[in-house]
């Protein structure tokens, strides 16, 4: 069974934890910046590996890179002068919830999860 853990970004805590309620309001990215002396950020895992490629991959010399993920779902990153781009309200680039054919979002028609339910045809 999956473990669901709500960790918010604007306070760095996890809020609530499914199965450990120990965790429940935990200032998990205070402690884990004591422990460390080191400024730890919470970010999505997409754009993280957008601002890999932007800064040291093979679009190091761009200023605009968009970068897509299929995995499980559909996951992207716009980086701009090597800045994560998060939008007005942090879904800048949330690629999985576009309408593709006016009804279904890209989540349902293209992610991994979409991917192994389709038909194959010869």
């Amino acid at each position: 069974m999956a473990h669901l853990v709500l960790l918010t970004k604007k306070t760095g805590n996890i809020e609530t934890s499914q199965n450990i309620s120990l965790l429940n309001n935990y200032p998990f990215i205070e402690k884990l910046t004591k422990e460390f002396d080191k400024p730890i950020i919470l970010e999505n895992d997409a754009r993280v590996a957008a601002f890999a490629e932007a800064i040291s991959g093979d679009r190091k010399e761009k200023d605009i890179v968009c970068y897509i993920t299929i995995s499980t779902g559909l996951g992207g990153g716009v980086i701009i002068d090597k800045k994560i781009y998060h939008g007005s309200n942090n879904l800048g680039a949330y690629f999985s919830r576009m309408i593709l054919d006016g009804k279904n979002t890209a989540h349902q028609l293209i992610s991994g999860t979409a991917l192994t339910k389709k038909p194959r045809t010869k």
